[in-house]
Protein backbone atom coordinates (compact mmCIF):
# COMPACT_ATOMS: atom_id res chain seq x y z
CA UNK A 1 0.00 0.00 0.00
CA UNK A 2 1.43 3.31 -1.17
CA UNK A 3 1.36 6.20 1.70
CA UNK A 4 -1.03 9.42 1.13
CA UNK A 5 1.14 12.52 0.73
CA UNK A 6 3.83 11.85 2.66
CA UNK A 7 2.37 10.18 5.86
CA UNK A 8 2.98 6.81 6.77
CA UNK A 9 1.20 3.87 7.08
CA UNK A 10 2.13 3.17 10.25
CA UNK A 11 4.37 4.30 13.08
CA UNK A 12 8.01 3.92 14.70
CA UNK A 13 6.45 0.76 16.49
CA UNK A 14 5.79 -0.97 13.38
CA UNK A 15 6.08 -5.11 13.91
CA UNK A 16 4.38 -5.34 10.93
CA UNK A 17 5.46 -8.81 9.10
CA UNK A 18 5.43 -7.62 5.07
CA UNK A 19 7.23 -4.61 6.25
CA UNK A 20 9.98 -6.58 7.51
CA UNK A 21 9.91 -8.49 4.62
CA UNK A 22 10.50 -5.56 2.27
CA UNK A 23 13.00 -4.12 4.08
CA UNK A 24 15.32 -6.82 4.83
CA UNK A 25 14.70 -8.18 1.36
CA UNK A 26 16.11 -4.63 0.17
CA UNK A 27 19.04 -4.79 2.13
CA UNK A 28 19.73 -8.20 0.82
CA UNK A 29 19.95 -6.88 -2.23
CA UNK A 30 22.37 -4.16 -0.93
CA UNK A 31 19.94 -1.47 -2.56
CA UNK A 32 20.36 1.83 -0.46
CA UNK A 33 17.66 3.55 -2.53
CA UNK A 34 14.71 1.26 -2.27
CA UNK A 35 15.68 0.90 1.54
CA UNK A 36 15.38 4.71 1.75
CA UNK A 37 12.17 3.81 0.17
CA UNK A 38 10.88 1.41 2.70
CA UNK A 39 11.22 4.55 5.29
CA UNK A 40 8.60 6.41 3.60
CA UNK A 41 6.25 3.66 4.07
CA UNK A 42 7.28 2.54 7.45
CA UNK A 43 7.78 4.12 10.25
CA UNK A 44 10.63 1.70 11.73
CA UNK A 45 12.07 0.29 8.94
CA UNK A 46 15.52 0.29 10.27
CA UNK A 47 14.33 -1.51 13.61
CA UNK A 48 11.78 -4.07 12.63
CA UNK A 49 12.81 -7.54 12.84
CA UNK A 50 11.83 -11.07 10.73
CA UNK A 51 10.31 -13.79 12.36
CA UNK A 52 13.76 -15.17 13.78
CA UNK A 53 15.01 -11.97 15.19
CA UNK A 54 17.40 -10.48 12.56
CA UNK A 55 17.45 -6.60 10.82
CA UNK A 56 18.69 -4.94 8.40
CA UNK A 57 22.07 -4.63 9.91
CA UNK A 58 22.18 -8.74 10.44
CA UNK A 59 20.96 -8.93 6.79
CA UNK A 60 23.91 -6.61 5.41
CA UNK A 61 26.50 -8.16 7.60
CA UNK A 62 25.87 -11.44 6.58
CA UNK A 63 25.87 -10.36 2.66
CA UNK A 64 28.89 -8.30 3.10
CA UNK A 65 27.12 -4.78 1.71
CA UNK A 66 29.71 -2.23 3.17
CA UNK A 67 27.99 1.10 1.76
CA UNK A 68 25.00 0.06 3.28
CA UNK A 69 26.34 -1.35 6.70
CA UNK A 70 28.33 2.37 7.21
CA UNK A 71 25.28 4.49 5.91
CA UNK A 72 22.72 1.98 8.32
CA UNK A 73 25.74 2.72 11.16
CA UNK A 74 26.32 6.89 10.52
CA UNK A 75 22.74 7.81 9.25
CA UNK A 76 20.82 5.79 10.79
CA UNK A 77 22.13 4.42 14.50
CA UNK A 78 21.00 1.04 14.21
CA UNK A 79 21.44 -1.08 17.29
CA UNK A 80 24.79 -2.74 16.31
CA UNK A 81 24.79 -5.33 18.80
CA UNK A 82 21.18 -6.63 18.88
CA UNK A 83 21.16 -10.78 18.88
CA UNK A 84 18.68 -12.29 16.60
CA UNK A 85 15.87 -14.48 18.94
CA UNK A 86 16.97 -18.04 16.87
CA UNK A 87 20.98 -18.28 18.14
CA UNK A 88 21.17 -15.08 20.04
CA UNK A 89 24.01 -13.82 16.71
CA UNK A 90 24.81 -10.30 16.39
CA UNK A 91 25.61 -8.97 13.06
CA UNK A 92 29.10 -9.31 13.88
CA UNK A 93 28.33 -13.43 14.08
CA UNK A 94 26.91 -13.32 11.15
CA UNK A 95 29.24 -11.20 9.15
CA UNK A 96 32.28 -13.18 10.48
CA UNK A 97 30.30 -16.85 9.82
CA UNK A 98 29.89 -15.98 6.11
CA UNK A 99 33.16 -15.00 5.47
CA UNK A 100 32.84 -11.24 5.37
CA UNK A 101 36.00 -9.84 6.85
CA UNK A 102 35.33 -6.29 5.47
CA UNK A 103 31.86 -6.07 7.38
CA UNK A 104 33.36 -7.54 10.19
CA UNK A 105 36.28 -5.14 10.63
CA UNK A 106 33.78 -2.22 10.18
CA UNK A 107 31.76 -3.75 12.70
CA UNK A 108 34.45 -3.99 15.15
CA UNK A 109 35.35 -0.61 14.50
CA UNK A 110 32.21 0.77 16.03
CA UNK A 111 32.56 -1.27 19.12
CA UNK A 112 30.63 -3.99 18.15
CA UNK A 113 31.01 -6.51 21.29
CA UNK A 114 33.62 -9.23 20.27
CA UNK A 115 32.84 -10.92 23.59
CA UNK A 116 28.81 -11.55 22.98
CA UNK A 117 28.28 -15.78 22.92
CA UNK A 118 25.51 -16.73 21.10
CA UNK A 119 22.87 -19.04 23.15
CA UNK A 120 22.63 -21.84 21.68
CA UNK A 121 26.11 -23.08 21.00
CA UNK A 122 28.46 -20.22 23.22
CA UNK A 123 30.05 -19.25 20.54
CA UNK A 124 32.04 -16.02 20.58
CA UNK A 125 32.17 -14.37 17.01
CA UNK A 126 35.97 -14.65 16.19
CA UNK A 127 35.42 -17.97 17.17
CA UNK A 128 34.18 -18.92 13.50
CA UNK A 129 37.47 -17.88 12.18
CA UNK A 130 39.02 -20.57 14.49
CA UNK A 131 36.50 -23.48 13.55
CA UNK A 132 36.15 -22.28 9.87
CA UNK A 133 39.67 -21.61 8.96
CA UNK A 134 42.29 -22.42 11.15
CA UNK A 135 40.71 -25.82 12.57
CA UNK A 136 39.91 -26.70 9.10
CA UNK A 137 41.22 -30.14 7.83
CA UNK A 138 43.50 -29.75 4.93
CA UNK A 139 42.61 -30.56 1.43
CA UNK A 140 44.73 -33.14 0.07
CA UNK A 141 44.60 -33.66 -4.36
Amino acid sequence: MPSVQGKLECTSECRWAKHASVALSSTFLGNIKLLQHCATLCGNPFRIQDDIGRNVLHVAASCGHLELIYWLLARRKVKVNLQDWESKWTPLHRSVFYGQLGASALLMKVNSHRSYQSYAFKVYPLCHVFCHVVWRKPQYH
